[in-house]
C-alpha cells in the first residue's frame, strides 16, 4: 500500500515539474519577482470568493479585455512587463498604434517597470469590477521599477481604470 502511494506521488510531482520545466526550459523552477507572493496569496482568496466575476473567462478573453482598456486613449502610455504571480509568467506590453502583449520566456532586469498582478485582476480592471485604487488597497498589485516610470503608469492606470 506505501508502494502504491508512494509511486502515485512520484507519479504526480514527476508530471508537473516536468510540465513546468518544459515552460521554463531550465527544469523545476519557482519563479517570483519582489512582491508577488504576497499578490499569489491576495488573488488566490480573491478566487476563492470569486470577487473579480470572471471565473468564466477563458485567459485569451481576460487578455483581450484587459489590452482593449489599455488601448483607450491617454496621452502618455509607456511600455512595460507584466508578471503573473500565479504562473510565474512574464508578458511585454508595447506601446504602438496599437498595444500588443506578447510573452516573455526570461526575466527582465531589476530596473524593468513591471506590473505583479494576476490575468483575473487585468480582466477585473478592464470590466471596472475593481478600480485601480481597489486593486493597490487589496493588495492584488504592484509596480516595481524607476521610481518616475512606476508613478507613470500608476497615473496611467488610476485614469483608465477608475471604475
Amino acid at each position: 500500500m506505501k508502494l502504491h502511494r508512494l509511486l502515485l506521488l512520484l507519479t504526480l510531482v514527476s508530471s508537473h515539474s516536468f510540465g513546468c520545466g518544459i515552460h521554463q526550459d531550465t527544469g523545476f523552477s519557482f519563479v517570483t519577482e519582489p512582491g508577488s507572493l504576497d499578490i499569489f496569496n491576495k488573488v488566490v482568496e480573491q478566487r476563492r470568493s470569486n470577487m473579480l466575476g470572471n471565473a468564466h473567462m477563458t485567459e485569451q478573453a481576460q487578455l483581450t479585455t484587459f489590452t482593449r482598456a489599455l488601448s483607450e486613449p491617454y496621452d502618455s502610455k509607456i511600455a512595460f512587463t507584466i508578471f503573473e504571480a500565479t504562473k510565474g509568467h512574464y508578458r511585454k506590453v508595447s506601446i504602438s498604434e496599437q498595444i500588443q502583449i506578447t510573452e516573455l520566456h526570461t526575466a527582465t532586469d531589476e530596473n524593468t517597470l513591471m506590473l505583479v498582478t494576476d490575468l483575473d485582476v487585468m480582466a477585473a480592471l478592464a470590466t471596472n469590477v475593481l478600480s485601480w485604487e481597489q486593486a493597490k488597497k487589496s493588495g492584488l498589485v504592484q509596480i516595481n521599477g524607476e521610481p518616475e516610470a512606476k508613478k507613470a503608469l500608476a497615473l496611467w492606470f488610476s485614469t483608465v481604470f477608475s471604475a
